[in-house]
C-alpha cells in the first residue's frame, strides 16, 4: 500500500480523477454539495445560531468587539455539548456583527487535540468569509504550552510564532489536501520512537488508518462548490497511559451528509426537517455514521469498490490495534469502543476521528 499511495503516477492520476469528480458533481443538484444541500446547510446554522445566541451566557459586549470565553474544559471528546455551544455562538455574532470576534481561551483548565484542530478549521472558514476574530492565550501554564507545542500559531497571525517550543511528546499539526505518504510516515515513526517499537509491524496500523483518512477526504468529504479539499492532522504521547492519541480532522460536508441513504431513510428525514420546524427533533446522523463505519453499502457513487475506508479503520479497531476510536460528523457521535451511539444538539462541521494507539 506504500508504495502505491506514493508512486508520482498514482498522485497524478488520484488528482485528475478527483477534479473529474468534483466538476461532475457540481452539475448536479442531487449531490450533497449541491444548491438543495447548500440551503440545508444555511437553514441549519441559522437555527443553531440562534438557540446558542439564548444559551450561551459567557458574552460580553465591549467597545468595537464581542467577547466569547471558550469552556473551562475546552474539549470535544470530553466536553462536546458546551464546546459545540461555544462554536455556535461564536458562529451567531459573526452572521450579525461587523464588530471584531474576541476568542478569550483565559480561563480554559482542560484542552484536548480536538479541540485545538476543530478551532484552527473554524478561523479558516471565517477567515474566507472576512470575519475578523482576534483572541488571547490559556492562563493555565500546561494548556498554554500545549497550544504553542502544536503548531496552532503557525496556522494563524500571532507574535507567538516563533516562540513555539519543542516538545518530543507532541507531533505538531500538520494539514494538507491530498494522500500524503510521507506525513503518514512521520506520524508512525513518531509512535514508533515515544513507544520504542522497533519492529515496524507493530506501527503499520497507523499507517494504513492514516492513509485510509486522507484518502477519505479527497474522495467523499468535499462539496461540489469547492475544489480545494483540507485535512488537519496532530499526535500526542501520553507519558503516563504509555499511549499515542491521534486526532483527523476534514472539514467537508460530514458522512451523515456524503454517504448513500436508502429511500426510507429520505423520507424520514425530510419529515424530520418539517417537524424540526417546530419543535426538537433528534438527528438520525449518529446511525447512519455507525452504520457506515461497520461496511453497510453506503457509498454514493453505487461502486462496491468505494466506501471501504471507515470499515478498515472500524477492522482495525476490532483487531484491538487501535482505543478508544471516536467519530463525531454533523448531528452524530460513535464511540465504538464504549459501542455509544449518539445524537448530538447541535451541529459539528466537517469529521473527526480520534483514536488511541496501544
Amino acid at each position: 500500500m506504500k508504495k502505491l499511495y506514493a508512486t508520482e503516477e498514482w498522485k497524478r492520476r488520484s488528482s485528475k480523477r478527483s477534479l473529474r469528480t468534483l466538476k461532475r458533481k457540481r452539475k448536479s443538484c442531487k449531490y450533497s454539495g449541491g444548491k438543495e444541500e447548500e440551503s440545508k446547510e444555511k437553514s441549519e446554522e441559522k437555527r443553531n445560531s440562534k438557540s446558542a445566541r439564548a444559551s450561551y451566557e459567557n458574552v460580553k459586549k465591549r467597545k468595537g468587539r464581542i467577547e466569547i470565553k471558550a469552556p473551562a474544559n475546552f474539549s470535544l471528546i470530553n466536553n462536546i455539548d458546551e464546546t459545540l455551544l461555544f462554536f455556535d455562538t461564536v458562529h451567531y455574532y459573526s452572521t450579525k456583527n461587523q464588530q471584531k470576534i474576541y476568542f478569550d481561551l483565559s480561563e480554559v483548565k482542560e484542552l484536548t487535540t480536538d479541540a485545538i484542530l476543530y478551532t484552527l478549521s473554524r478561523l479558516e472558514y471565517y477567515h474566507e468569509r472576512r470575519v475578523n476574530i482576534i483572541g488571547n492565550n490559556p492562563n493555565d501554564e500546561t494548556c498554554d504550552n500545549m497550544l504553542l507545542a502544536s503548531g496552532f500559531y503557525k496556522y494563524v497571525y500571532s507574535q507567538r510564532v516563533g516562540k513555539t517550543p519543542s516538545d518530543s511528546n507532541i507531533y505538531s499539526i500538520e494539514s494538507g489536501s491530498t494522500v500524503l505518504p510521507q506525513k503518514a510516515q512521520e506520524v508512525k515513526n513518531f509512535a514508533a520512537r515515544c513507544l520504542n517499537k522497533s519492529d515496524l509491524s507493530d506501527t503499520r496500523s497507523i499507517y494504513t488508518t492514516l492513509i485510509e483518512c486522507m484518502a477519505n477526504t479527497k474522495h467523499h468529504a468535499y462539496a461540489a462548490r469547492s475544489l480545494h479539499s483540507k485535512w488537519w492532522l496532530m499526535a500526542s504521547y501520553d507519558q503516563n497511559s504509555k499511549k499515542i492519541h491521534f486526532t483527523f480532522l476534514d472539514n467537508g460536508f460530514g458522512i451523515p451528509r456524503t454517504i448513500r441513504k436508502k429511500n426510507t431513510e429520505k423520507i424520514n428525514e425530510k419529515l424530520r426537517e418539517m417537524v424540526s420546524k417546530v419543535v426538537a427533533v433528534e438527528s438520525l446522523d449518529a446511525i447512519l455514521i455507525n452504520s457506515a463505519l461497520k461496511g453497510e453499502f453506503r457509498t454514493q457513487t453505487s461502486k462496491a469498490y468505494r466506501g471501504k475506508g471507515l470499515p478498515r479503520i472500524y477492522e482495525t479497531a476490532q483487531q484491538n490495534k487501535i482505543d478508544t476510536l471516536v467519530i463525531i460528523s454533523r448531528k452524530g457521535f460513535v464511540n465504538s469502543s464504549s459501542r455509544e451511539v449518539r445524537p448530538l444538539k447541535r451541529i459539528f462541521y466537517g469529521t473527526l476521528l480520534s483514536w488511541q494507539f496501544l
